[in-house]
């Protein structure tokens, strides 16, 4: 699109114990009381000898002997008494009076230990959510090297923890989001869209971070560590490993004449003829034959593409026309990638090209629509050479 200025063009995107906990074990003798007759608790009538009754253990009291031993007991009766000072036993077999002996119940089994633990869950740190917006809103003008007047390139690590260009004092990330947040000269600048909420949410979480190049994949191999055994916790898995930054982006520019589609379009007349050739300079030529347009051109998939050589076939890539009025014109391809629109366009206009989220734009305001008479194969009056889809 003619205009005399450069056209610059960039790309943009529109987480009980285990020991016994029983009674001790007694070895309390309890002598019992006189064995009385008939079954019971308490004091009975002397009898013989009784054998050992089994009770809850209590705790150690003292206990007087009991009296000498008289005639057996008639009928079974509940075991001794309670020892003066201590607790009660509750008595267990034949009560034949006598001393015997209680004997406290053992401590209950010790429980199992927990399961062993489950191993480590990878988190991406902050670092991860930043090269994405760099590829979406950056790097077509900031490179390596940078195009479109672009200062510094925006596409590594390194580039955004370096001192900024404008103020040494702080680091180019730093200065990055200053301009991403900015109402009045936003980054990427218009007509792109600008960065979103999210987009400076998450930069900003990483310069809180401490702008740390952090790991955002995992290493091989499992993460998850093996369960331990009874009682002992499982161990924790391994956390990952870094990832690389990547190749840096290179200027998109600079490439080898190559028509793409292997494909050329020449003799047939109609919408899809001549590719890549100034189509509004050519109908205007027809002594009023051919359709005359307000903004017409070709999108190609690289910046030098030849003339008449099949462009961008559909792929999604739309044209958009920004006018004076600040309306938004779409403009779709067709099969061969050209485009055209015979309305009104408030002058001046600006231009992006849109696909799959992305955004390259052209900044310069334009009074000329025949695009195609700029967006040569090796570019005219400041453009770089063809319209190229992001």
């Amino acid at each position: 699109m003619r205009n005399h200025h450069v056209a610059l063009w960039t790309v943009v995107v529109l987480g009980a114990s285990a020991a016994a906990c029983g009674g001790n074990i007694g070895d309390i003798d309890f002598v019992g009381d006189r064995g009385g007759p008939n079954n019971g608790v308490g004091t009975g009538i002397p009898g013989t000898a009784g054998g050992p009754s089994t009770g809850a253990g209590g705790a150690a009291g003292s206990v007087n002997p009991g009296s000498p031993a008289g005639a057996a007991g008639v009928s079974s009766g509940q075991g001794g008494g309670t020892g003066q000072g201590g607790s009660a036993g509750q008595g267990g077999g034949t009560g034949q009076g006598g001393g015997g002996v209680v004997t406290g119940q053992g401590g209950s089994a010790g429980s199992g230990g927990a399961a062993g633990g489950s191993g480590g869950t990878f988190v991406p740190g902050p670092w991860c959510a930043v090269p994405p917006i760099l590829q979406a809103k950056c790097v077509t003008c900031h490179s390596n090297p940078p195009v479109a007047g672009a200062p510094m390139p925006l596409v590594s690590y390194a580039d955004l923890v370096a001192p900024a260009r404008s103020n040494p004092a702080l680091r180019a990330g730093e200065v990055a989001l200053t301009r991403m947040s900015s109402t009045t000269i936003p980054m990427p600048p218009r007509p792109a869209s600008p960065a979103t909420a999210a987009d400076i949410q998450a930069f900003q979480a990483w310069i809180n971070a401490g702008m740390k190049e952090d790991a955002c994949t995992p290493p091989p191999g499992p993460s998850t560590g093996a369960g331990g055994s009874t009682g002992a916790g499982g161990a924790t898995g391994a956390g990952g490993g870094t990832t690389g930054t990547g190749g840096t982006t290179g200027n998109p520019f600079d490439t080898p004449t190559v028509c793409t589609s292997n494909r050329t379009m020449i003799g047939e007349e109609g919408a899809t003829m001549r590719p890549g050739e100034a189509c509004i300079s050519c109908h205007a030529r027809s002594g009023g034959e051919a359709p005359r347009f307000a903004i017409a051109g070709t999108v190609y998939p690289t910046a030098h593409e030849p003339n008449d050589c099949v462009g961008l076939n559909g792929g999604g890539a739309q044209v958009v026309i920004i006018d004076a009025n600040g309306r938004q014109i779409p403009l779709g391809g067709n099969s061969v990638g050209s485009f055209t629109y015979s309305g009104t366009v408030a002058l001046p206009f600006q231009a992006k090209v849109v696909r799959n989220g992305l955004e390259r734009i052209m900044s310069t305001p334009q009074t000329v629509g025949d695009c195609n008479s700029c967006h040569t194969v090796t570019g005219a009056n400041g453009a770089p050479g063809r319209i190229m889809a992001p």
